[in-house]
């Protein structure tokens, strides 16, 4: 007798029910459905029946899908509802390039790895001053991450965990069973490294259309453009303020003009802007590796990537590459592997290439700094071998400050 083929709504629609039946127990207490999911997410993992192929495969032509619950959202490429119970649902999250945000969750549950691997990330806020509810400024530092590969499960808590997952391989592809919302969970926020929470709903009407009215503004006539921001910011609150800048930030990039623009900031908040300021140096830095991570397929630098991306400083990125490649040297691999990611790309702002100019003795010398060697040091023991002119001793120094200060590697080079 031949076997059944797995039918996923059956498999779901059991996962679903026995886990409604094991909250009902608990009387649907918010508090514990973490630890449930996380149950019966192990109970039965998903990863050990299915697999993302053949899931698709059923999800598009079944007529057995539950309705769909957020067909807007960019959570997922796309997210399949697969159950729909009273109080929660499942989601079946495809990731191809991209990836999520630092942020929380204004639901509890749990999420577990179908196919692939992530590198999870998982971050503490500490604020400085509230805003407004929506708005706050703070020191945002990395609490500890893993390595998340097929099979692993993770509590979700509601405002209690702050993270992100940079995904691995393409696809990979998520489990998520999640209660709907929980009002005292709102508002649910964001994370701008280094400095900055905001609300991920926050909306003003009008200050929504005067983005875009500035966005089509830009693609006009930019000196208009930048002339309009600039008498903006002489009456905008500091939200606003920040979100302005952040256009800015994306569609002229590094340049005198945006500098210009803070200036005009300062005159009105003062200090806070130096904290804004810090955060569209990042995200500047996020957008290059986001943009390199759509050109790479490779498994190898997809890791290295995830790696400068979510990691802050030197220390745990090394420890990182060498945990996956225990036989090589950390600093050899990583600058053979930053060798082969600093390939020119293009920033959309500023027209600017993210790249790396080694030349004869940049390899040798980030190699020294890598093993803590000091800048004066370095360059005095590569000088010492010879053949060594005072113009590149010039060279070296910039390269270093550059990699250390404002380029998109700089995360390797830090601490």
């Amino acid at each position: 007798m031949s076997k059944s083929p797995f039918n996923p709504r059956a498999f779901f629609e059991s996962l679903g029910d026995a886990l409604d039946d094991a909250w009902r127990e608990r009387n649907y207490d918010e508090r514990v459905f973490p630890e449930l999911a996380v149950e019966a997410l192990t109970r039965e993992p998903p990863s050990g029946h299915l697999d993302a192929e053949a899931f698709l495969r059923w999800a598009i032509t079944t007529r057995a899908l539950p309705p769909q619950q957020d067909l807007r959202t960019d959570f997922g490429e796309p997210p399949v509802t697969v159950y729909r119970g009273p109080r929660f649902y499942i989601d079946v999250l495809f990731w191809l390039d991209g990836t999520t945000s630092i942020h929380e969750h204004a639901f509890s549950g749990a999420f577990h790895v179908l196919q692939g691997s992530s590198l999870h990330s998982a971050q503490r806020f500490e604020v400085r001053r509230e805003v407004t509810q929506q708005f706050e400024l703070g020191d945002l530092t990395l609490e500890h991450a893993e390595l998340l590969e097929r099979g692993a499960t993770r509590p979700i808590r509601s405002r209690d965990l702050i993270h992100s997952l940079f995904h691995l391989d393409r696809p990979s592809v998520s489990v998520v069973v999640r209660t709907y919302q929980e009002p005292r969970a709102l508002p649910q926020r964001k994370f701008c490294r280094p400095h900055v929470a905001i609300d991920t709903n926050f909306e003003e009407p009008r200050l929504t259309r005067r983005l875009q009215m500035l966005g089509a503004l830009a693609k006009v006539k930019q000196g208009a453009y930048l002339g309009a921001c600039a008498e903006l910011l002489q009456s905008l609150d500091l939200t606003a303020t920040f979100l302005v800048l952040g256009q800015a930030n994306l569609l002229i990039g590094q340049t005198r003009a945006l500098g210009l623009l803070l200036a005009e900031a300062r005159t009105r908040h003062g200090p806070d802007v130096d904290l804004l300021a810090r955060v569209l140096e990042e995200e500047r830095k996020q957008l290059a590796l986001v943009l390199q991570r759509r050109r790479v397929k490779d498994a190898d630098e997809r890791f290295f990537l995830a790696l400068l991306m979510n990691l802050p400083s030197r220390e745990p990125i090394l420890r990182f590459v060498h945990a996956r490649w225990p036989a090589e040297d950390p600093v050899e691999k990583s600058l053979a592997l930053l060798a082969r990611v600093a390939t020119p790309v293009v920033d959309p702002g500023a027209l600017a290439l993210t790249t790396v100019e080694l030349g004869s003795h940049g390899a040798a010398y980030l190699a020294a700094r890598l093993r803590g060697t000091p800048e004066d040091r370095a360059v005095s023991e590569l000088a010492a071998l010879g053949g060594f002119p005072d113009s590149e001793r010039e060279r070296l120094v910039q390269l270093d400050l550059q990699l250390r200060t404002t380029h998109a590697y700089s995360a390797l080079f830090a601490g």
